[in-house]
């Protein structure tokens, strides 16, 4: 509730369209990139950017909002090439970011106050009755069908690496068995040292 209060009170005296980080970083980037770009106008919407640093090529829209570096549709408002576009245009460069970052919008997210979920009449004094207290009783039989979380202490001894498989499985991709041929009778199926034939 105190962070909530702190937010309605944060953009208070504000001026101007938007919230003041964004009015901010809006007016960084007039100072350090705005200046900076050559462009082409094809129409009142489409713009050719020319970057003088890395003689790149950049398409802005200014009917869509977007540009084709993609900041300015990531971010929410104007890039560094549309703010060119803006500023020699002589438009306020605040009214092409989204609307959610505006001071209207900011402020009616918080003009409602947090309520405390727990309601009802608080000030009567206490009354237990016989519902009440059969009402307690079958809150105390309710704690104990709670079900507990399980045991998460890890066992004692080195972890298997491999996981032990059920009976359900196919065996399809394990290699066959080995069978023993036995030394002393040449039988199949089991070893001398199980062997119970007669010598």
């Amino acid at each position: 509730m105190d962070w909530y209060v702190r937010r309605q009170t944060l953009d208070r005296n504000t001026l101007g369209l938007l919230v003041s980080p964004i009015a901010a970083k809006i007016q960084h980037l007039i100072q350090d990139h705005g200046r900076r770009y050559q462009f082409h106008s094809s129409d009142e919407t489409f713009f050719e950017v020319i970057s003088s640093e890395t003689r790149n090529e950049y398409l802005v829209n200014l009917h869509d909002q977007t540009c084709s570096c993609y900041g300015w549709q990531k971010q929410g408002y104007p890039c560094g090439h549309a703010l060119a576009i803006i500023m020699s245009r002589k438009q306020d460069p605040q009214t092409f970011a989204k609307p959610f970052f505006t001071l209207q919008a900011y402020r009616s997210t918080y003009e409602t106050a947090i309520m405390h979920p727990l309601t009802g009449k608080y000030s009567l004094p206490l009354q237990l009755s016989d519902t009440a207290n059969h009402e307690i009783d079958e809150e105390s039989d309710f704690d104990e069908d709670i079900i507990l979380p399980p045991n998460t202490r890890r066992p004692t001894g080195r972890p298997k690496k491999r996981r032990i498989r059920s009976v359900s499985e196919n065996d399809e991709n394990s290699a066959p068995k080995r069978s023993h041929r036995c030394s002393r009778c040449k039988a199949m199926g089991h070893s001398r040292r199980t062997c119970r034939e007669a010598i």
